[in-house]
């Protein structure tokens, strides 16, 4: 119950730094002297648009960091499609930061158990604002195959190839753990077995280098937390 009440409050502090920059960019832009004038209030208007990239990334970041443990935590049990609640959140999460992929990848698989239209259409979004994810390309392709893997198998090998591509950019060895897994066995289901053979042998490639263990270690004390 505190780890929920804590992410609302979490979000809501949030929201109000969001508003609070927008309207005060707003209001210097607004009140800026007549055109031709030396107009600092106008700059401060502009420079505030700039920097305000930042910080919006920084306050994904921090909700991120609040929900992401929750996962683990508090809802280890639920499957992740029950885990509906998180929805709102994960959405601020990627509206305030569009290149937060994890959050995509989460969040389309949720919406995907309630309407497949919808979740994959969240996938594609996530694809376009990080074309270059391959957990993205990995969760297109993991959900176009549940929704119908002969009709969409062209898309599909199209995702995989993109996302098996040595181009394609991971978070760290555990992500690309889990999403070659996810790919492996789209392949498996489509009987391309030598393709899957292939990724297998990179997975044991991760697994030697103990890659496919992931850093829980949500508190930054140097310990795993679960």
């Amino acid at each position: 119950m505190d780890g929920a009440l804590n992410t609302r409050r979490t979000v809501l502090l949030a929201v109000l730094l969001i508003v609070a920059l927008l309207l005060a960019q707003g209001l210097a832009a607004a009140t800026a002297p007549a055109e031709g004038l030396a107009s600092t209030g106008k700059v401060l208007g502009q420079t505030g648009f700039a920097y305000l990239g930042g910080l919006r990334t920084f306050a994904a970041a921090v909700l991120w960091n609040r929900i992401e443990p929750v996962f683990h935590e508090y809802y280890g049990g639920v499957p992740l499609e029950e885990q509906t609640y998180m929805i709102p959140t994960l959405r601020l999460v990627v509206a305030l930061n569009p290149q937060f992929a994890q959050a995509y990848y989460i969040s389309s698989y949720m919406v995907y158990a309630h309407s497949p239209k919808e979740g994959i259409a969240l996938a594609r979004e996530g694809l376009a604002n990080n074309p270059e994810s391959g957990i993205l390309h990995a969760n297109l392709a993991q959900l176009l195959f549940i929704d119908d893997k002969t009709a969409n198998r062209r898309e599909i090998l199209r995702q995989i190839s993109l996302g098996t591509d040595r181009g394609a950019l991971w978070a760290d060895e555990a992500q690309m753990y889990e999403g070659l897994g996810t790919m492996s066995q789209a392949l498996d289901g489509l009987g391309e077995k030598q393709a899957a053979d292939a990724l297998r042998l990179r997975l044991e490639e991760i697994k030697s280098r103990g890659g496919d263990v992931g850093d829980h270690d949500h508190d930054g004390d140097g310990k795993q937390d679960h």
